[in-house]
């Protein structure tokens, strides 16, 4: 089973597809737990405030022993370019208190992009808490694995094309084995 080591995690990097499936083994685990869908909260990171998150993190478990809530895009979203003081504000209240969470909250910040390392709560908060996923540049190797984990054969010729086709993007990468494995109902590869 995953664990979370810590209550806090940050998600980050242009492996959309590595990321999202690491999130939904974490929120598959904590989906598990009595009274789940009464302490899990997602929150769109470019709307929501740091209000809204703290708010939401310093709440107690209903009926369960933990929280979870997931923001997706927000610390992205505050350091882009014209975030203004605003931006700069809410960097810092939660780099302020993202330290301090209740020990019944998980809290993860999904990001897909890679974080500038000057970013204020990156610097808040130790390397144990922050998980980095990098696109392959070439992702033959990855669709070779991931046909594999499909009970699927592909022919190296053949994952290096779809690498072409697909290049760095897992996602696209995925669904066109899907196809491939369909397409070949599993009588060869």
């Amino acid at each position: 089973p995953l664990k979370l080591m810590s209550n806090l995690l940050i998600l980050h990097g242009d492996d959309e597809y590595s990321s999202d499936e690491f999130l939904r083994q974490i929120l598959a685990e904590f989906r598990r737990q009595p009274n789940a869908e009464f302490n899990l909260s997602m929150f769109d990171g470019a709307e929501a405030t740091a209000a809204e998150i703290l708010g939401a993190a310093a709440a107690y478990p209903f009926l369960a022993e933990s929280r979870l809530i997931v923001v997706k895009g927000m610390l992205a979203h505050l350091n882009r370019k014209g975030g203004g003081e605003t931006a700069k504000k809410m960097s810092g209240q939660l780099a302020a208190a993202v330290v301090t969470l209740p020990p019944s909250t998980r809290l993860i910040f999904v990001e897909s992009s890679k974080l500038p390392e000057s970013h204020r709560v990156l610097k808040a908060v130790s390397k144990e808490n922050v998980r980095f996923f990098a696109a392959p540049k070439d992702s033959t190797q990855w669709i070779i694995k991931h046909a594999k984990a499909l009970k699927q054969d592909i022919e190296p010729a053949a994952a290096r094309a779809l690498s072409l086709v697909t290049g760095s993007d897992l996602r696209l990468a995925d669904s066109e084995l899907a196809k491939l494995a369909a397409y070949t109902n599993g009588q060869g590869p």
